[in-house]
């Protein structure tokens, strides 16, 4: 893509692949000569680049899985000419770096939490982090910046907080609140929700982080969803949404189990549940879901899982292999003919997802795959109530995946569960695209659940 750097001084002009990319670089004043490589593309390096005075500022992954920063002259780019300006940790996973005329901001992710960290440049303040009240919380810096501005803004929210914009003040460490997005036309307190953070042990003594939202008069062992993804090294936010409003004011507690398969804890949390190690990102959710029922947070067969695309996925493997956990389960667009996917190099995604996946062309990758793979390993058991939905315009999981799946679930389960398929002929990968028709898609999920919850 192409872009400008914060200072206005430079073009940059970049281009990636799955887990690598360069980036060339053209000073905006200089009408002689063209863009210049800063870095070229090598397997499996990734990183970023800003300008600030004489200077070019390289987040990289240079051996160092979480990123590192360094620093080097604009008229010296080679490797051998970098400074080191903060180095590899592997409890920090350094996500990017923003530059202002007098500081800098590296926003990182310490122990599944994003933070900022700033760096002022003068008036001989120390680098210091931002201080956030909430056991868990989304923390992003907003767009539209003024580079030589003293002070920042930065949009934070909660699950149970609504997306609130706040200006910091780097000289003075104070910030002032500058507005708040509304959550509908009733009145909402938002001390009337709580909010934790909770760790589980997995089976291989990894600990998974866990957030809760619930009503304040809400008891424990209430009906609860849990929510989760696990791929492509995708983070669930921890941001507020009305949809999940909607569900703890009905009695629900609403959990998100950050599952390795994502970034919450660092590239290698994202690396640990991809290709061989895919399994890990299934027993996590198994491990956290049984922590919730051993602390009385849940009970078991009362428990709705949610998920969708690769989290739509994980629900069919989970469906499979722990029905006995579920009330029910709502799997959107889901990714549940992987085996045979992955094997017909003509759809458009097949190749590029080798690398998250494994190749079944070869033997070892095959037979793991369809270890797991939903529609390989349906079974003659009783199956939860189940909501599947696939859009007829699809392009990342074809529509067919879902109807083959539901197909064999209807033939071989024993149960009279609910198995429920819709097809939405409007919509794609992302869902309906019109305003009311989201709105409707989101309503028939939500009722779904709350009808599980008023049957049962």
């Amino acid at each position: 893509g192409l872009d400008s750097s914060e200072s206005d001084e430079y073009i940059f002009l970049g281009a990636s692949g799955y887990d690598a990319n360069e980036i060339w670089y053209h000073r905006i004043t200089d009408l002689v000569h063209d863009f210049h490589c800063f870095m070229p593309r090598l397997e499996g390096h990734e990183y970023e680049l800003s300008h600030h005075n004489e200077s070019f500022l390289i987040v990289s992954n240079d051996n160092a899985v979480n990123f590192q920063i360094f620093k080097t002259s604009i008229y010296e780019v080679e490797r051998e000419h970098w400074a080191l300006v903060q180095g590899h940790n592997p409890e920090v996973f350094i996500e990017g770096l923003t530059v202002f005329h007098d500081f800098w901001i590296i926003s990182e992710r310490h122990k599944a939490l994003p933070r900022l960290k700033i760096m002022p440049l003068t008036g001989g303040i120390k680098p210091y982090w931002l201080q956030m009240p909430e056991e868990a919380y989304e923390l992003t810096t907003s767009e539209g910046r003024d580079y030589r501005s003293e002070s920042f803004r930065y949009w934070y929210s909660t699950p149970r907080l609504p997306q609130t914009l706040y200006e910091h003040h780097v000289t003075t460490k104070t910030q002032t609140l500058l507005k708040r997005r509304l959550t509908g036309t009733k009145p909402y307190f938002e001390e009337d929700y709580v909010v934790k953070r909770l760790w589980a042990k997995a089976r291989d003594g990894v600990s998974v982080p866990v957030t809760l939202l619930y009503h304040k008069d809400t008891k424990p062992g209430a009906d609860l969803i849990l929510h989760s993804y696990g791929s492509y090294g995708e983070m669930l936010d921890c941001e507020y949404s009305n949809y999940k409003i909607v569900l703890v004011e009905r009695g629900f507690i609403y959990a998100l189990a950050h599952v390795r398969g994502g970034t919450e804890l660092g590239k290698s949390w994202y690396l640990d549940g991809k290709l061989s190690k895919k399994k890990n990102t299934f027993t996590d959710y198994i491990d956290v879901a049984e922590f919730l029922i051993e602390e009385g947070l849940a009970k078991k067969g009362r428990i709705i899982g949610e998920g969708s695309s690769a989290g739509g996925m994980l629900m069919g493997v989970l469906a499979n292999e722990r029905p006995d956990l579920f009330l029910g389960i709502v799997a959107s667009v889901p990714f549940v003919d992987v085996l045979n996917t992955m094997l017909d190099a003509n759809l458009p995604l097949t190749t590029l997802e080798y690398k998250e996946w494994g190749n079944p062309n070869n033997t070892p990758d095959y037979e793991y795959i369809k270890s797991y793979s939903p529609y390989e390993n349906v079974k003659a058991q009783a199956y939860p109530h189940m909501l599947v939905v696939a859009g007829l315009h699809d392009q990342r999981v074809l529509y067919w995946e879902a109807a083959k799946w539901v197909a064999k679930l209807r033939a071989t389960k024993t149960s009279d569960s609910l198995l429920l398929f819709k097809i939405d002929d409007d919509s794609g990968h992302a869902g309906a695209s019109g305003r009311y028709d989201t709105l409707k898609e989101i309503a028939e999920e939500l009722a779904f659940m709350v009808m599980l919850k008023d049957k049962a």
